[in-house]
């Protein structure tokens, strides 16, 4: 194979019918192949002699001969078959390629192409810019979709081109200027740099923010290394839903697998097709030797699943392959002949040779329901799978929308010796519809992906199918098997107290204490106050939510006038910092670990909590506990704990560009409210939340707390015995200081899952609520989307906390108006407690889910 491009063909019937491949017999040459015949729209010329085969790459500009082959008697090793149609007419089959490439016959060779650009010798910037420009001029489809001006692109940068500009300034002009095109088939790639120009979608933007969050510890992760542990998620949670005896993977020698099937308990079938390439053995196996691997496990498959009642087909992180391979894979579901697509190359060259795939009716189809699992990353060949399998009255498609990626990507080489990959096909469905950009609309909205997914360990679009069918998704659960199992899981890991409320279909089913609240072993009950750490976070979000939906404040207002004290931060960057950034974790100001550490201290000695629990002097034995001057100290410019470590910056990060999780810009928030309003932000809470609620046991816990609140503990680490901290609090007090209890909160849980309404009274407004919850910012977040603080996941609203002594969770989905809340005085410094809430969550869940009176 010359070039790796993505191979298209047309099915004729299963098994592939293929000309030249897997045949020792040596090709034959025919004089009739002698000419110069052109790939119209395509940008490939072959000029074929007696002696050798000369391809060229082109545009109306330049060329570029890519390749001289030798004939030798016969056909070069590099093309397995040529043949005629007609007299203008030839197919050119290059080796381990599944299908033909039709060329049409010319009397001569481009302008362009008869004198070539010298690529032996020095390649000039401006000739690789030009050539650059040019060959997406020529054969890119879709400027006017995507709504580029090339010729406007061309305008603003060629004035940048110098020849005596550098390969890094060459590669970032040229990347730029393609990258508005938002399409994941165009690519750049050079020998220390590479491009490409997909689109935002739910998973990329996670990837990257998860990569970015870990900033908040001082580190960012490689994107890589992200991708490789959600697919390791995405696999093992997959498995969870499928019976241990039926599981099955291939391929066995690789840890990411490509085909993932199974049977869950009753009896619905689970298949995950992860791409459309990978079904050889062999590291280097043509597109016919990928064929054949792929039709003996599709035998196997489809027999293990054969007697399923239903089947899930699973294609969300499906990134695309071999159009081909995918129509084999839809053909086992070929209840009928369809008409896959058409396809077309269209571009300002010309038009190219229409082909038309076909899938023939199988000899024995799966023919049972099947859902289709798609996503906003379902891309290239994928979306051939989705497009061929929509064609059958059987399947549904459950999810997203798929990236709207469809034309096999055209490479090429440019004269300095890079590649670069464009579009030029435009693909139609049986009816005639063209999904470039858009994507494919699912049949049923689903979410596709979010990070709770990944923490949870569910699938919300599995969960979604199997409850449609009556199955089940949770194993179910009775409350008195939750509280038995809880107990066990609290004795296990030590955990001291647990207070838990379950909503299922929007109404309380569950509420009840577990353990103990303090050292003389006071039960803990569904009534008992505990502090909520940065829990209190969502509801510091609904005061400003209230205040932005009764006009007392624009969520775009800019903080700096409303503060007390001049505000820095680098690169004259304050003035830009409005409460959407704050909310958002998106304004640049960051938690200073050795700073914000020191923040925390005993209430009635204002003595340093951390060198308490580090026996270190790490921070001044005395906490000055004012709120104004700390802010004044830490975020002014002549502050003494103003330090480069307090913003983004440090990591080259402006304002509004990377989200990392900051203690210090919530309460940021709450104080500027207050300023604005001229009200303590206590009391703005009470007034806007809590008091609307009925909730009567919440309020911020600034004093010495009563004596009916949950002790903070933790475990001593050499009796493992429970110990009390001492009463201590933050100077930074809206980030974790709300003290509640689990029956309040379900009354807050409610009315966010509810739009507003608690037991048929509309308490917030549907706006507010709405606003609350939805996406505030474009900046990728480590969850799906992030709103007045709460993490968004699809239908799933939810927050945790943790503080020493303090482990919580609060958990939504409105969509099914389940959820569930868990406080405890369980440590943030003891691991088994955090396992212990992590496991009592999974049954929370499935008590919420499934609970039956």
């Amino acid at each position: 194979m010359l070039k790796k491009y993505k191979v298209i063909g047309i099915l004729i019937s299963a098994p592939f019918m293929l000309i030249g491949c897997n045949s020792d017999k040596k090709p034959e040459f025919d004089n009739s192949f002698i000419g110069v015949w052109q790939k119209t729209a395509y940008g490939e010329i072959l000029d074929i002699s007696k002696e050798t085969i000369l391809r060229y790459e082109y545009n109306q500009h330049s060329c570029i001969k890519t390749h001289t082959l030798q004939r030798n008697n016969g056909l070069p090793p590099e093309i397995s078959a040529l043949s005629r149609t007609s007299n203008n007419m030839l197919n050119v089959t290059y080796q381990g390629e599944l299908s033909s490439n039709p060329f049409t016959k010319t009397s001569t060779l481009p302008t362009s192409c008869k004198s070539p650009i010298n690529t032996t010798g020095q390649v000039s910037a401006t000739q690789t810019f030009d050539h650059f420009w040019h060959t997406f001029n020529d054969y890119y489809a879709f400027f006017e979709l995507r709504e580029v001006d090339w010729q406007a692109q061309y305008d603003q940068f060629k004035p940048l081109i110098t020849d005596a500009m550098d390969d890094e300034a060459l590669f970032t002009i040229m990347s730029t200027m393609v990258e508005p095109l938002q399409d994941g088939h165009v690519f750049l790639s050079a020998e220390q740099y590479e491009f490409s120009g997909a689109k935002p979608s739910p998973l990329l933007d996670a990837i990257q923010g998860l990569a970015r969050a870990s900033l908040r510890t001082g580190q960012e992760l490689d994107e890589s290394d992200v991708i490789s542990s959600l697919i390791a998620s995405h696999q093992s949670i997959t498995s969870t839903y499928i019976t241990p005896a039926s599981l099955r993977a291939l391929p066995e020698t690789k840890d990411t697998k490509t085909f993932i099937w199974g049977k869950t308990t009753d009896n619905i079938g689970i298949l995950t097709i992860n791409n459309m390439a990978d079904f050889d053995a062999l590291e280097d196996a043509s597109n016919a030797d990928q064929l054949q691997a792929l039709q003996s496990q599709l035998d196997m498959i489809i027999q293990d699943l054969a007697e399923t009642d239903a089947l899930i087909v699973d294609i969300r992180i499906n990134t695309g392959g071999s159009d081909n391979l995918a129509l084999a894979i839809a053909g086992r579901f070929a209840t009928q002949d369809i008409l896959a697509f058409n396809k077309q190359a269209i571009n300002e060259s010309g038009l190219g040779t229409p082909v038309r795939a076909l899938i023939k009716q199988h000899s024995a189809p799966y023919n049972k329901p099947v859902y289709l699992l798609t996503s906003q990353i379902t891309t290239s060949a994928a979306e051939i799978f989705t497009m061929a399998m929509r064609q059958f009255s059987h399947v549904t498609q459950v999810g997203e929308e798929t990236s709207g990626e469809f034309s096999d990507v055209l490479s090429f080489t440019l004269p300095n010796g890079w590649e670069m990959g464009l579009s030029n096909e435009v693909y139609r469905n049986a009816q005639g519809e063209n999904f470039e950009r858009v994507g494919i609309s699912p049949h049923i909205n689903v979410s596709a992906f979010n990070t709770y997914e990944m923490d949870s360990h569910r699938f919300a679009s599995y969960d979604y199918v199997l409850n449609h069918l009556g199955k089940q998704s949770y194993l179910p659960l009775k409350p008195h098997e939750f509280t038995a199992q809880v107990n066990e899981i609290m004795a296990k890991y030590h955990l001291p107290g647990l207070s838990a409320a379950i909503i299922h279909e929007g109404a309380t089913v569950f509420s009840a204490g577990f353990g103990v609240q303090d050292l003389n072993n006071t039960a803990v009950s569904a009534d008992t106050p505990f502090f909520l750490a940065s829990v209190s976070k969502v509801l510091v979000g609904a005061t400003l939510a209230q205040a932005v939906d009764k006009k007392h404040i624009s969520l775009d207002e800019k903080i700096t006038p409303l503060l007390p004290f001049p505000l820095y931060v680098p690169n004259n960057q304050a003035n830009e910092i409005s409460f959407r950034h704050l909310i958002t974790h998106t304004s640049s100001i960051i938690d200073n670990p050795s700073i914000f550490n020191c923040t925390y201290y005993v209430l009635d000695s204002q003595v340093s909590l951390y060198n308490l629990m580090t026996e270190e002097d790490l921070c001044p034995s005395q906490v000055d506990a004012d709120l104004p001057e700390f802010f004044r100290q830490y975020l002014s410019d002549k502050g003494t704990f103003n330090t480069p470590q307090n913003y983004s910056q440090q990591y080259d990060y402006s304002v509004g560009e990377v989200h990392i999780y900051s203690n210090i810009a919530t309460d940021l928030a709450a104080y500027a409210l207050a300023k604005k309003l001229d009200t303590p932000f206590t009391e703005l809470s009470q007034r806007y939340v809590f008091t609307p609620l009925n909730m009567h046991n919440t309020y911020w816990g600034l004093d010495t707390p009563s004596s009916d609140v949950a002790k903070r503990l933790y475990l001593d680490p050499i009796t493992m015995q429970p110990a009390v901290y001492p009463n201590y609090r933050s100077i930074t007090y809206a980030d974790g200081s709300v003290i509640s209890t689990a029956n309040d909160l379900t009354y807050f849980l409610k009315a966010a899952m509810n739009k507003g309404k608690v037991d048929g009274k509309q308490v917030f407004s549907r706006n507010m609520v709405n606003q609350m919850l939805s996406s505030q910012t474009e900046t990728p977040t480590r969850s799906r989307d992030i709103g007045y603080f709460w993490q968004l996941d699809g239908d799933i609203i939810h927050h945790n906390g943790a503080d020493p002594g303090v482990l919580t969770y609060l958990i939504g989905d409105t969509r099914t108006q389940n959820g569930i809340i868990l406080l405890s005085n369980g440590d943030i410094n003891v691991d088994m407690h955090g396992e212990a809430l992590d496991e009592i969550k999974t049954l929370a869940l499935r008590l919420a889910y499934t609970y039956q009176p």
